[in-house]
């Protein structure tokens, strides 16, 4: 059933988010199908808005290559 959501998004041209994806395998699966959104518990759990700023500021350092 997913599949077929995810073709028949695709073939309208519509982006297709999924949510309360948890594990290594639903992430995969989904991007295989061409999920263009992927949310939930496999990025992060939820947080209060402080954690999220703590947690967006380490995402975002920028890399230092010597």
């Amino acid at each position: 059933m997913v599949a077929a959501i995810v073709a028949m998004a695709n073939s309208l041209n519509l982006q297709v988010i999924a949510e309360g994806v948890e594990k290594l395998a639903h992430y995969s699966y989904l991007l295989d199908l061409g999920c263009d959104v992927i949310q939930a518990y496999y990025y992060c759990r939820p947080l209060t808005q402080r954690q999220w700023f703590e947690f967006y500021q380490h995402q975002n350092q920028p890399t230092v290559i010597s």
